[in-house]
């Protein structure tokens, strides 16, 4: 392939988009293909990345850089001093400021790769940039592809949206030897809860399940992982209801797998995903899933086959998928071990990235 193939993602923070452009990059880079990573200076992203061998460069973006020329001609002298053929844009202000700046700087190909399963605004703006800037869009779901066409099914002409979802590395969720987070008490069932402390992981609607587990007499204890904004709110309300002794925020889980295998289900209570990589990884750990039956939950957890998807924000239907896992280890047992094949055989990287590959460096 002439020229670099640019990953562009400017968040500070690290989620599954992260995940995503530094295992893809990474992947491309050892077959030999020269990638570069357009990154904010002091995010996790830049940091694995350069730990890894990967090309960084450093660009901060505010939401409104697109609409300051002297920031999208900085942007733009990058392309242009990088070679960069092809882009892969991230968050909406990548995919504005970065997608005028790719245009104008000549990258032929400049790929915004959607991964939330939120709708679009339709304005003037997106109307502008999906039609006139942006030449191709990668959707993990077809949930996402579905919210991007929501508010105007003409934003974008369809055969130019193609869906490939996450891939997962199946090989290091092989179980063996872990360090565990928790060990479980006399006969409690041990629930676990991965994802930023943010609205969006609704992690505040486990502590209203917990008050009804505890109401029904269930022994329980809940590990919720994850830092952000709302976790001093969540901490309030977990001593508000007086459940310290059977709730525990973790913080920051840097053994991911330790802390899925740590538990005998996985509960999920997101508002929205792309796609769940939380989901497809503690499935493979061989954890039954409660989660709700929204956006791309359904693509990778089969319901009551490796887990339950209830009705957003029942607490009453999430408490009884809880209860049923909780009076049938058998049943954990059997969920969780067909979790774990469904992902391996659907999601495995190998086959994924094979995808992506063609997708990302086939002429277009």
């Amino acid at each position: 392939m002439a020229g670099t193939l640019c990953f562009f993602n400017t968040t500070s923070i690290w989620g599954g988009g992260e995940k995503w452009h530094l295992e893809i990059a990474l992947h491309l880079h050892k077959q030999g293909h020269p990638v570069i990573l357009f990154v904010h200076p002091q995010g996790a992203l830049k940091q694995r990345a350069a730990a890894a061998g990967l090309k960084t460069v450093s660009v901060r973006l505010a939401n409104s850089s697109f609409l300051n020329p002297l920031k999208v001609n900085q942007v733009k002298r990058l392309f242009q001093k990088h070679q960069v053929q092809r882009v892969v844009l991230n968050l909406p202000r990548d995919m504005k400021c970065g997608g005028l700046a790719a245009k104008r700087a000549g990258v032929h190909d400049r790929i915004y790769r959607r991964g939330s399963a939120v709708p679009i605004r339709n304005d003037f703006i997106n109307t502008f940039l999906f039609r006139r800037v942006l030449t191709r869009v990668l959707a993990n779901s077809e949930a996402t592809k579905a919210t991007l066409l929501q508010n105007n099914p003409r934003l974008i002409p369809h055969e130019k949206i193609t869906v490939i979802p996450n891939g997962i590395d199946t090989s290091l969720f092989e179980i063996g030897d872990f360090a565990p987070y928790y060990k479980r008490q006399n006969e409690e069932v041990v629930l676990c809860s991965l994802g930023r402390l943010e609205r969006q992981k609704n992690h505040l609607f486990l502590i209203d399940v917990a008050v009804a587990l505890r109401n029904r007499g269930i022994p329980f204890h809940l590990l919720i992982g994850g830092i952000g904004s709302l976790a001093g709110q969540i901490s309030a309300a977990i001593s508000k209801h007086g459940l310290e002794m059977q709730v525990e925020l973790t913080g920051f889980i840097d053994r991911p797998r330790d802390f899925y295998l740590s538990g005998d289900v996985f509960v999920f209570p997101s508002l929205w995903e792309g796609f769940g990589y939380a989901l497809a990884e503690a499935s493979l750990c061989g954890k039954p899933i409660v989660a709700f039956a929204n956006s791309s939950n359904s693509q990778v957890v089969q319901h009551k086959a490796t887990g339950f998807l209830t009705p957003e924000g029942d607490v009453h239907a999430f408490t009884n998928a809880v209860s049923t896992l909780y009076q049938d280890p058998t049943k954990r047992n059997t969920m969780g071990h067909a979790g774990r094949n469904y992902v391996k055989q659907h999601f495995d990287y190998s086959n994924i990235f094979s995808r992506l590959t063609g997708y990302l460096l086939n002429k277009f």
